[in-house]
């Protein structure tokens, strides 16, 4: 038996345990005149330095003590690196209850120590989750979660090189230098040799299972079934991913792993068959009385008619007419028997003025809330008023209570039960979707901001009824949506093209007045009819819904299901983002038609279906509801820049956390990392969906007027069929292609006649399918590439990649001085090659060296132009036609013309009739 004082990722039991080490005993303890230190660095530069203690006397390091086997010693030190990062030493610690104990602990060895540095914040993460478990001090733990960490990058999806082996599990345990890891297979034999620890580590095995269970989110459950039937989650993939780029920087690529025996024939059919199986089968719809039934269609029955019948909807809003909003304006008061609680509700107010909140709620007395004793009819109410008490009572002073009394938490407890609410927090229903009353139930669309009042006020100022009816007018406005979806579907099943094209625009008309008209109603403007103070609402309304409960959910935006519903009527795959999380957790506490609605419209693909049809005109609408929805001018750009304005001012006046769990102090800059979630969330959800280019043909581009210079053009698109449309002070992309004079010029710069084949990346990949008729080719021939590539000017990018591969001085020199853009590729190559280097080199590199031409040369841009333009008739579906004003890019350089690359290419193909993006 032996004690080792763990003070790292071995806090953790879980940690400890997927390394393979259980122990008999586990109990907080102390090492005193030591403290924590992250001076160790990690294998992979991702991963930021591990920790070590290094001696500072006054100072303490917290850890667990464990009592292990003795046969557990030898594998502590194989994975703690002894000899190669870390030597075991001996020292007493004292546990939390005062005994003394000389235990085990791994020191960073001083030739692998290097400054200060950070931890990452997956490690962080274990550090504070096994601190929190070990129960040690709240003020350790506090202080491990507020340590700095690395940064750690966003890799793209790993892409395996055309050319490799393919291996069986045999085969790499036969191959002592090679390590698996998610599918490919390396060669460590030549990295540093530092990493020869790691080769004897992994020798011939798959390393997989190994960092999986490494991660700050797993619970020791991976299997390695799971891993050779790809059932890893978006956050796995992309934790893999990283590790797999790092693989191929330091070691080599050599394969394949092959999982289980290779499918050919029908074996491979019915596994394809099995990866579509989400998709839409027709089965899945039937018939009722000649009408086909979709899933969401049966969905949104039941729920009209289960919820007629009870009389209530406290198993969810939801209705063709009213959407997720209630059909009836919420009750107004609860039954005599438990009039005290919308007594103490009506009064909210002014306790929170008089600080007299607490002294009423203590002396109230328990009501009870099964159902011998309050109806389900009243459930809602009762829901929504004792959440708003909690909140208040917890927040109305400055010094939290140690608990709720028992006249609020037992019976909210009770009402939460039969909600099947199970968290302690005040929902999205509570505080939005039920919190409202008319002014005049009789007024022209009357669920509007102007048309209400809260049926809940806490403070009652114009910030927080403006706030939060704005959010409830939002919801209302979207009503039409739940129908549209549903019909949609239904039009899909009936192979009706012209009927989905009718939804959809229902589905872009609702957004668009939520984007033009209700979001705009959260003004800062102090002269607008809805002005919402930032500073007042920072200080009076952000706060109050902030769970007070830790590991919760709060009411945040991302609350609102209108967002889960698009997100999976739009064929929404990727959650890996903090957001992504959120908005996918958060269908667990919906209601039950919450859940089973958004459910359901996953099991019908409109985008598979207007893939399949292949009609321009409704993919192309598509594509623009895509745009409304979560476009940068969208639904979800417009919020993300409102959200921005409010958090910035905020925080800077002391707000400290955030509804949805963000939290930080001023010098943090917390509004920036919300900022960036959302914008991360954003594109997440984009690169799910159909990119949004159209084709178009550029008519005619000429001179504005008869006197006009040649230098401004008039440029005419051809959209018919498309399915574009568009408002005035809209904007149009356009993709520009090269030059053929400038491709030609870099072709023999290279040394190259333009046929040969060049294998992609990704990123060329994805940038290939938004060009017409293109998909996502795995090669191109180098003309084709040099075609979409952006040749000119030398950005930093493409400068700091050839310098990488160059080592020219004289590049490196204007790369520091940011000149480089006074070049084109072809300069820069011709420069090169004077300087001793051959430019074919990157024609003839493969795919996985630096030097490969499309890792060098990046794909072209879209550029953004106004549209000089209305569409031809107000009532128009679709327009016919884009007009655009160019200025032409014209200049000299040393004697050398250049031309702007899109205004010149717009020009260039006037009359064309190959359509451009």
């Amino acid at each position: 038996m032996f004690h080792y004082f763990g003070y790292g990722s071995n806090m953790s039991a879980t940690s400890l345990a997927a390394k393979g080490v259980e122990s008999d005993r586990a109990e907080p303890a102390i090492l005193r005149d030591w403290r924590l230190a992250f001076t160790v660095p990690n294998f992979f530069a991702i991963e930021g330095c591990t920790g070590n203690i290094v001696p500072d006397e006054g100072r303490a390091v917290h850890g667990v003590l464990y009592a292990c086997d003795d046969r557990y010693l030898p594998v502590l030190d194989e994975l703690e690196a002894v000899d190669v990062a870390y030597a075991r030493r001996e020292l007493e610690v004292e546990t939390y209850d005062g005994e003394r104990r000389v235990a085990y602990v791994y020191v960073g060895l001083p030739a692998r120590v290097v400054p200060e540095g950070h931890p990452s914040l997956r490690y962080r993460n274990i550090l504070v989750q096994g601190a929190r478990d070990a129960g040690l001090r709240d003020d350790y733990v506090e202080w491990l979660r507020d340590l700095p960490v690395v940064q750690r990058p966003e890799p793209p999806p790993f892409e395996h090189p055309v050319e490799g082996e393919l291996l069986t599990p045999e085969q790499l345990a036969s191959r002592s230098s090679h390590v698996a890891l998610a599918g490919a297979v390396f060669d460590m034999s030549k990295a540093p040799p530092e990493h020869a620890y790691l080769e004897r580590l992994f020798a011939g095995r798959d390393a997989t299972l190994f960092f999986l269970k490494r991660m700050d989110t797993s619970d020791g459950s991976e299997t390695l079934a799971e891993i050779s039937e790809g059932k890893l989650t978006d956050e796995q993939r992309g934790y893999l991913d990283g590790y797999l780029h790092e693989f191929e920087r330091v070691y080599r690529y050599v394969g394949r792993l092959q999982y289980g025996p290779r499918k050919t024939g029908r074996a491979e059919r019915i596994a394809s068959a099995a990866r579509a199986a989400h998709t839409f089968d027709p089965s899945k719809a039937h018939e009722r009385h000649g009408e086909i039934l979709v899933p969401s269609r049966r969905v949104l029955t039941d729920a009209e008619q289960t919820n007629r019948r009870l009389g209530h909807e406290n198993l969810g809003f939801l209705s063709e007419v009213h959407g997720f909003a209630p059909i009836e304006p919420p009750r107004l008061g609860l039954p005599s028997s438990h009039a005290a609680w919308d007594a103490a509700m009506a009064d909210l107010t002014g306790l929170y003025r008089t600080l007299g909140l607490r002294r009423r709620i203590d002396r109230m007395e328990v009501l009870p809330a099964d159902p011998d004793h309050l109806d389900d009819a009243h459930l809602l109410r009762a829901g929504a008023v004792l959440g708003m008490l909690a909140h208040a009572y917890w927040y109305v002073e400055t010094q939290p209570p140690e608990r709720l009394p028992p006249s609020l938490s037992e019976p909210w407890a009770e009402v939460r039960r039969r909600l099947h609410r199970p968290q302690e927090v005040l929902s999205y229903i509570d505080l939005i979707v039920y919190n409202w009353r008319l002014r005049d139930p009789n007024a022209d669309d009357p669920r509007r901001v102007e048309n209400m009042q809260l049926a809940f006020p806490t403070v009652d100022n114009q910030e927080e009824r403006v706030f939060y009816l704005t959010q409830f007018e939002i919801l209302s406005r979207c009503s039409p949506v739940i129908g549209a979806v549903v019909r949609a579907q239904e039009s899909v099943a009936r192979d009706d093209p012209d009927g989905l094209e009718t939804e959809l625009h229902l589905i872009m008309e609702a957004l668009e007045r939520v984007v033009r008209d209700s979001l705009l109603k959260i003004n800062p403007n102090p002269h607008g009819p809805h002005h919402v103070d930032p500073v007042v609402w920072a200080k009076t309304v952000a706060p109050f819904a902030v769970p007070f409960v830790e590991g919760v959910q709060g009411p945040s935006g991302t609350s609102s299901p209108i967002f889960n519903l698009l997100d999976t009527f739009f064929g929404r795959r990727g959650h890996a983002t903090f957001l992504g999380k959120e908005i996918k957790a958060l269908r667990s506490g919906y209601p039950k038609y919450w859940q089973e609605i958004i459910a359901a419209t996953g099991e019908v693909s409109i985008t598979d279906y207007v893939s399949r049809v292949d009609k321009p005109w409704l993919s192309g609408l598509l594509k623009d509801a895509i745009q409304v929805y979560a476009g940068q001018q969208g639904f979800l750009g417009r919020h993300r820049m409102k959200v921005y304005g409010y958090l910035e001012l905020a925080f800077k006046v002391g707000r400290s956390v955030t509804i949805g769990g963000f939290s930080g102090v001023f010098s943090d800059r917390t509004w920036d990392q919300v900022d960036s979630e959302l914008e991360y969330a954003r594109k997440e959800r984009m690169a799910s969906f159909p990119h949004g280019a159209h084709p178009a043909r550029v008519l005619e581009a000429r001179k504005t007027t008869e006197r006009g210079t040649e230098r401004v053009q008039h440029v005419v698109l051809d959209v018919r069929g498309a399915g574009v449309r568009y408002e005035p002070g809209d904007r149009c992309y356009v993709l520009p292609e090269s030059d053929p004079e400038l491709i030609e010029r870099t072709l023999k710069a290279l040394s190259s006649s333009g046929d040969e084949t060049i294998a992609l990346t990704d990123e060329w990949r994805d940038a290939v399918s938004f060009r017409p008729g293109r998909e996502r080719p795995e090669r191109l021939t180098l003309r084709e590439l040099l075609r979409y590539g952006r040749l000119r000017p030398v950005e930093p990018r493409m400068a700091e990649a050839l310098h990488a591969v160059t080592q020219s001085e004289l590049l490196f020199d204007a790369i520091r001085e940011q000149t480089t853009e006074r070049w084109e590729l072809w300069d820069l190559l011709d420069m090169l090659r004077a300087e001793g280097w051959d430019p074919r080199r990157l024609v003839e590199a493969p795919l996985t060296s630096t030097e490969h031409i499309a890792r060098v040369v990046p794909p072209e841009m879209f550029r953004a132009y106004s549209i000089a333009s209305v569409m031809d008739e107000p009532d128009a579906t679709a327009a016919s036609e884009v007009h655009l004003t160019v200025g032409k890019i014209r200049y000299d350089d040393e004697g050398k013309r250049r031309l702007g690359t899109a205004s010149s290419f717009l020009a260039r193909v006037a009359g064309r009739e190959e359509p451009v993006s």
